[in-house]
């Protein structure tokens, strides 16, 4: 078995792991979050390394959730007048941070603004089938499956992640 089919389906089972505690429990501990960071540098590792480009990506990725997390705190302050932990738990800015490192910008922004559509649609048709989401929405096991998906279509079409460059359907 290679080292990069090892880590992506290391990935693909923490992800799952992860949905399944953030739906069932509406909490997932802290180690899930070790081990999805340590699956993700793992799976960097086997595809392109730690060059230059990984820091560039996770710094700039970084930044972007920074600005996001920033903007969300502000709105949610100012506008209804609640924190901003109130309303986005300490394990869905853990499971982004963990993301960092993994795509390339575009990828990543591209995956935060998918996810975040995805979310909305599922809580918008499925909030009176789960009762659990009348509360809170579980936004890390939702995205944690749309990672799943989408580290499943990379191991179908290789590179369409894009985890050490821009990936090629973005440049055609």
């Amino acid at each position: 078995m290679s080292a990069n089919l090892l880590a992506a389906g290391s990935l693909i089972a923490i992800s799952a792991w992860i949905c399944v505690q953030d739906f069932k429990e509406r909490k997932v501990y802290l180690f899930c979050y070790l081990l999805l960071a340590m699956c993700v540098l793992a799976v960097q590792q086997t595809h392109c390394g730690f060059g230059e480009l990984f820091l560039e990506n996770l710094m700039i990725n970084s930044c972007i959730l920074f600005i996001q997390f920033a903007i969300i705190a502000v709105y949610f302050k100012w506008v209804r007048g609640m924190q901003s932990t109130a309303v986005i738990g300490v394990g869905d800015i853990l499971f982004y941070f963990c993301l960092t490192p993994f795509m390339s910008v575009p990828t990543f922004v591209m995956f935060n603004i998918a996810s975040l559509l995805v979310v909305i649609i599922l809580f918008i048709f499925l909030r009176k089938q789960l009762k659990m989401l009348k509360d809170s929405i579980p936004l890390a096991g939702i995205q944690s499956a749309c990672l799943i998906v989408v580290q499943l279509l990379d191991f179908y079409y290789t590179g369409i992640l894009g985890t050490c460059h821009i990936p090629q359907w973005i440049m055609e």
